[in-house]
C-alpha cells in the first residue's frame, strides 16, 4: 500500500514538494481531488478560449484580406466602351499634298469626348488610307489609377449599310496617371482592299 510521505521540512510541506500516489484517498483528501478537479477544470477552459480568441482573430484577418483583394480587383477590372458611344461624329475626305510628291488621298473619322470608367478620350481623329496605312491621334487621361491607366482602342470599319468589313489591332496609349493628359498617335494598316467600301467607323475602347 502507498502512503503518502510526510515532508521534510516545513517549508517542504507548504509548498507539497514530495509526494506520492495513494491507494485510497480518505475523507480528508476530498477536498484536495476537488481543488485538483477544479483546477483542471478552469485550466481547460481558459485554453478553450485563447484557442475561440485565437480563431476569431484569424478569422478577422481572412475577412480583412478578402475585401481588400475585392476592392482591388473592382478597381483593376477593365471597362468598356458601349458600341453607340463610340461611332465617329464626323467624317470626310481629304488628301496630303506634298510639294513635289502626289497627293495621297485618305478617309478621316473624329470622335469627341468618350469615357469608359475612370479614363478619357478627346479630339480622337483617326485617317485611313487608300494603300491600307492607317493613323490615330487623340488626347487622353485618366481621373483615378493605382497602377497606371492604359486607353486601349481598336476600330471597326463599316459600309453604309452598317455591315462589318474589317476590324483593326488594338492600339494604346502611354500609362496614364491622373491628371496628366497624354496626347499621342499611334500608326498600323487595314486591309486596303475594303477601303472604297468604307462609310463608318466604330471605336471600341477599354481602358
Amino acid at each position: 500500500m502507498w502512503k503518502l510521505l510526510t515532508p521534510a521540512s516545513p517549508a517542504d510541506q507548504e509548498n507539497d514538494k514530495v509526494v506520492a500516489p495513494v491507494a485510497q484517498l480518505g475523507p480528508s483528501s476530498r477536498p484536495f481531488a476537488v481543488r485538483l478537479g477544479a483546477t483542471a477544470t478552469n485550466a481547460q477552459s481558459y485554453g478553450g478560449s485563447l484557442s475561440m480568441s485565437a480563431f476569431r482573430q484569424a478569422g478577422r484577418a481572412v475577412v480583412t484580406v478578402v475585401a481588400v483583394l475585392a476592392t482591388l480587383l473592382v478597381f483593376h477590372t477593365p471597362a468598356s466602351a458601349d458600341a453607340g458611344s463610340g461611332n465617329a461624329i464626323h467624317s470626310g475626305l481629304s488628301s496630303d499634298a506634298r510639294p513635289g510628291v502626289a497627293a495621297t488621298t485618305y478617309k478621316w473619322f473624329s470622335w469627341g469626348d468618350l469615357q469608359v470608367g475612370d479614363c478619357h478620350q478627346t479630339g480622337g481623329y483617326l485617317r485611313l488610307y487608300s494603300d491600307g496605312r492607317l493613323t490615330f491621334s487623340a488626347r487622353t487621361w485618366t481621373d483615378r489609377t493605382f497602377s497606371g491607366d492604359i486607353w486601349h482602342a481598336r476600330f471597326q470599319l463599316k459600309d453604309s449599310s452598317g455591315r462589318s468589313l474589317f476590324t483593326t489591332a488594338t492600339y494604346d496609349s502611354p500609362v496614364m496617371w491622373p491628371s496628366k493628359p497624354h496626347d499621342w498617335t499611334a500608326n498600323g494598316t487595314f486591309e486596303p482592299s475594303v477601303y472604297n467600301g468604307i462609310a463608318s467607323v466604330t471605336q471600341w475602347a477599354s481602358c
